[in-house]
C-alpha cells in the first residue's frame, strides 16, 4: 500500500457507498465499467485488509462496512459497455464509477485492467 492505512480505508468506504447507490441505478449495474470497478475494488479490499494492520475502532468498522457492501455488490452477467453503446447519456463520456476509482482505490490495483 502507498499510502496511509487510514486513507486507505476511507477511500475504500468511499467507494463501497458510490458502488452501493449506483448498483440501484438502470444503467450501471448493468454497464461494464462498473462490474470492473467492483472486482477492483473487492481486489483492493483485500490488499488494504491485509496491509492495514490494526485499525482505530472507528476505521475497522469502516472496513468491515466496506467490505460487505463491495462483497455484496452485484453485476449483470453479461455486463454492457453503456456509452460505446449509446445508452448512458453522462456529459463528455464521464463515468461515475470509473471517476471513483481512480480518486479513492490504490493505483497498483487497477492498472492491469483495461477501463477505457
Amino acid at each position: 500500500m502507498s499510502h496511509d492505512p487510514a486513507a486507505a480505508v476511507r477511500g475504500l468506504g468511499f467507494v463501497a457507498g458510490v458502488l452501493e447507490r449506483q448498483g440501484h441505478d438502470p444503467l450501471c449495474r448493468e454497464c461494464k465499467s462498473y462490474a470492473l470497478v467492483v472486482e477492483t475494488a473487492r481486489e483492493a479490499a483485500l490488499k488494504i485488509e491485509a496491509e492495514a494492520g490494526t485499525l482505530e475502532n472507528s476505521l475497522a468498522a469502516l472496513m468491515h462496512d466496506a467490505m460487505a457492501i463491495i462483497a455484496s455488490a452485484s453485476m449483470a452477467a453479461d455486463p454492457k459497455p453503456q456509452r460505446k453503446i449509446g445508452a448512458c447519456k453522462l456529459r463528455d463520456g464521464k463515468c461515475f464509477v470509473k471517476y471513483v476509482r481512480a480518486f479513492a482505490l490504490p493505483e497498483e490495483t487497477y492498472t492491469q485492467k483495461t477501463m477505457k
